[in-house]
This record gives C-alpha cells, structure tokens and sequence, in this order.
C-alpha cells in the first residue's frame, strides 16, 4: 500500500509505517499526477480532495487531520466509493489548556474565578465548550453556556445567550 501523507503531519513515519510506504507531499502543491500509485491520502485542511484531484487515481481512502471537512468533496468520494475520515475533537484538549492557561496570566481574574466570584460564558458547547466546562466544573470554577443547536435541557450548563453574555469571562 502506497500513503501520501502531507509534510506537516507529525509522526506520520511511525503511526504509518506499518501499513506500507509512505510518502510526504507539500499540501497545497499536489496534484492529481502526484496520486498515480497512491492507495491512500491523509492530508490537513490546505489540500483540497475534490473530483479533479481524485479522478482517476487509485485512492480508495481520504483522512483529514483536521476537525473540518469543508476542503474534502464527500458526496464526490462517497460516489465514487471511496472511503474518507476526519478527526473531530482532536485539538479540543489543547485549545482547552490554552484557555485555562490564558485565564491564569490575570492573577487577580483567576483569583476571583477560582473563588468563585466571577463566572465564565461560554458560547458554542461541541467539542470544545464541553471540554472546557468539564475542566472549569473539576477546578470549581462556575460556568454557563450557550449553543443555539442545543436545548436547555440538554444538559444543565446550558442557558441563555443573555445570561452567557451577561459572565464575567467570555469564551468564543
């Protein structure tokens, strides 16, 4: 089996090499001549995998290394029957510890956060919002959050965008 792997995709060597031979591509320069042989392609969101850049090629599976899948054509691969991935949730962990890791550079806000004084807002409540609220919840930190997809009732973080608004803190 022949990957085509983008340059930028760390530890690519070991977590593929089992699999068979891989080979580093530049994201925003391939082609569909450079896929003549490939069996698979893991690529981050700068390379586009629509029809021109499948068409033709023995690619049979398509990974994103991103949460996004706004630059694969699925309904294209899906038609051709070609298998594809994204990886939602994979940077959630560390955009939370850049959050917390924010908040703690105000000593004086993080003071009043940790007892309890001020609360956090924290609009949009996926992957992200969730994990954020459950790192606030585990330093007793008080939180609410927003989603216009969900209810209420979902899950009891959840309120008003007035009330989100209304926090001390705001996440986006």
């Amino acid at each position: 089996m022949i990957i085509y792997a983008d340059e930028n995709v760390p530890e690519a060597e070991t977590l593929f090499a089992p699999f068979g031979e891989l080979r580093r591509f530049a994201g925003r320069s391939l082609t569909a001549a450079d896929l003549r042989d490939a069996d698979a392609l893991v690529v981050r969101s700068v390379t586009r995998v629509n029809a021109a850049l499948l068409s033709g090629s023995p690619v049979r599976f398509v990974g994103s290394c991103t949460i996004g899948r706004d630059h694969l054509d699925t309904a294209f691969m899906d038609a051709q029957g070609i298998q594809w991935a994204t990886a939602p949730g994979c940077n959630a962990d560390s955009v939370v510890d850049y959050v917390i890791s924010v908040l703690c550079l105000d000593r004086q806000r993080w003071a009043s956060l940790l007892s309890g004084e001020r609360q956090v807002g924290i609009v949009a409540f996926g992957n992200v919002g969730r994990r954020l609220a459950d790192r606030l919840a585990g330093l007793d930190i008080p939180c609410c959050a927003y989603d216009p997809l969900l209810a209420p009732a979902d899950d009891a973080r959840l309120s008003s965008l007035d009330a989100v608004l209304a926090c001390d803190v705001l996440c986006l």
